[in-house]
């Protein structure tokens, strides 16, 4: 069988050795024996979704009515910053299916718009387009319908596209709650205007949208981001007060590295399957140079892989004694409403700035997600939902004097220090699996992911309905059991945090699905 290609895992290496490579080496990880109770999950929860009713919504096997049509050329769009390898391994895959069936179709990444339009030619009869990893200046849904209108065939379509659903968080919300009738199963949010004032009215809108959702949901921490864009950006956590404000960190907004101060978590003492967690990710931090330099500011006297009662004694020490400290760190911290607002303006000034377009913010319900995020990535099939992989990314935990608190932004690419943290990506433990719950808890929070696709499914235009080979990737908080947000740019993670032979699987399976829809298209 075909084998992962080390040179597409090299992003953020500056070694010789392709093999080394971070990436790389992680996805083996992926393959290797710590990754086989991950995919035994994702296995078992396919098996769980062929008993739910979920599973009556699937593709159609369309019937062919003349000669299966095939296309000349394959562009698959790969219009990723980070240059991660799904397209790139997609492709290959592509190429080894088509080389084995005897079928002369030219498959090609794409990475700029300037390349597709080179590569389609005059005649885009013959193109099928596969969106993988999407920028809006290089594919979105108004292209799309250039490209549709000159006979080119597109999956997962123009519903997965920039400008799309997926693309604007107060769309994604308002599909993910049933345009707001809903909020059991996603953070509730409220839109602030922007539209014809200036940044001040901006920031006395988020303030205003703050007070609503405290009597709404009597929560005192909230997240705020702006309606588009990824990767954090703009994104800053507040929590109400007794004396005002604490804004903790601004770093995302101003785009420059600050002094950042800890979210603190409140933590259990009294829960050791939560200890447990905690202490193995302390061990992980531990192990590496990088993370224990920038997240454990203190060290403590634990013995390294033990989960004993004497390991949690010394962490539930750690996490009481820090109570003190922590409060009156907190206390510091306080802004009055004045100094909050005049912060958040400067903030907010910076970031239209430097990223030349409006801050247009979302203030949300901060969900529970415990100490790291699960992210999802499903696919609609002729059997139905399927969950193509999933995957971990601890958040920037900081053990510090004070205690336990996220550290800046949620992302692998620490923008504070410029360190690729890829070891924060990783597969789900028996560890993890019972912090959360067990198994039985999981697969309620994977199944609120399985709707969102079928969800997805519904927007799809009446005469394509279940003919369309959709894909989604969502980020889900396992603790709360909530969709924390929604994203069609598929390449994220989905080779490099997949087990390689379910990947190669699985974009087999979705070329079929893609292939049959081509040929029913030009029917």
């Amino acid at each position: 069988m075909i084998q992962r290609d080390p040179k597409f895992y090299t992003t953020g290496y500056e070694g010789k050795d392709v093999y080394q490579s971070p990436f790389y080496l992680r996805a083996l990880f992926f393959d290797g024996h710590d990754g086989v109770f991950n995919a035994s999950l994702v296995t078992a929860f396919n098996e769980y979704l062929k008993e739910n009713s979920l599973s009556s919504y699937r593709l159609k096997s369309p019937v062919i009515r003349e000669n299966k049509k095939y296309p000349k050329k394959i562009a698959i769009i790969n219009a990723s910053h980070d240059n991660l390898p799904t397209s790139h391994e997609t492709g290959r895959i592509f190429d080894s299916y088509f080389r084995n069936k005897d079928l002369k179709i030219e498959v090609k990444v794409i990475n700029t718009r300037e390349d597709l339009r080179a590569f389609a030619g005059n005649d885009l009869g013959g193109l099928l387009v596969v969106s993988q990893c999407v920028d809006k200046y290089v594919y979105d849904v108004s292209f799309a319908k250039e490209l549709e209108d000159k006979g080119a065939v597109i999956v997962p379509g123009r519903v997965t596209a920039p400008g799309g659903v997926f693309s604007d968080k107060d769309s994604t919300y308002k599909m993910l709650s049933d345009n707001g009738e809903n909020w059991s199963k996603v953070a509730r949010y409220k839109k602030v205007e922007v539209d014809n004032v200036n940044t001040e009215r901006v920031v006395l809108g988020i303030f205003k949208a703050l007070d609503e959702m405290h009597l709404e949901t009597g929560d005192n921490t909230f997240f705020v981001k702006p309606h588009e864009g990824g990767g954090g950006l703009g994104g800053f956590r507040i929590t109400k007060h007794s004396g005002g404000y604490i804004i903790p960190d601004l770093s995302k907004v101003t785009g420059d590295s600050s002094d950042i101060h800890p979210t603190f978590v409140d933590i259990d003492v009294n829960d050791d399957t939560k200890l447990r967690e905690i202490l193995w990710i302390y061990d992980l931090f531990s192990a590496d140079e990088k993370l224990s330099s920038n997240y454990l500011k203190v060290k403590l006297p634990v013995t390294p892989g033990k989960y004993d009662s004497n390991n949690l004694s010394i962490l539930r020490e750690y996490i009481i004694n820090s109570g003190e400290k922590r409060k009156k760190k907190m206390e510091q911290m306080v802004l009055t409403k004045e100094q909050a607002i005049n912060s958040l303006k400067k903030a907010i000034d910076k970031f239209e700035e430097k990223f030349n377009r409006r801050y247009t913010p979302l203030v949300n319900e901060h969900i529970n997600f415990g100490m790291w995020g699960l992210r999802a990535h499903y696919r609609l099939s002729q059997r139905g939902p399927v969950l193509e992989a999933m995957y971990h990314r601890i958040f920037q935990l900081g053990f510090t004097e004070e205690g336990i608190g996220y550290l800046g932004s949620d992302n692998i690419s620490n923008k504070q220090t410029g360190d690729l943290e890829i070891m924060r990506l990783g597969p789900l433990n028996e560890i993890m699996l019972e912090a959360i719950g067990g198994k039985e808890s999981l697969f309620q929070t994977l199944e609120i992911g399985a709707e969102a696709l079928v969800s997805l499914a519904q927007l799809v235009p009446d005469k394509e309905k279940r003919n369309i080979p959709l894909r989604v990737q969502l980020d889900l908080a396992a603790v709360s059991k909530r969709i924390g947000e929604g994203n069609a740019d598929t390449a994220r993670g989905l080779c490099l945090a997949s087990k390689w032979s379910n990947f190669v699987e699985h974009a087999v399976e979705w070329l079929k699905d893609s292939l049959l829809y081509y040929s029913w298209k030009k029917e």
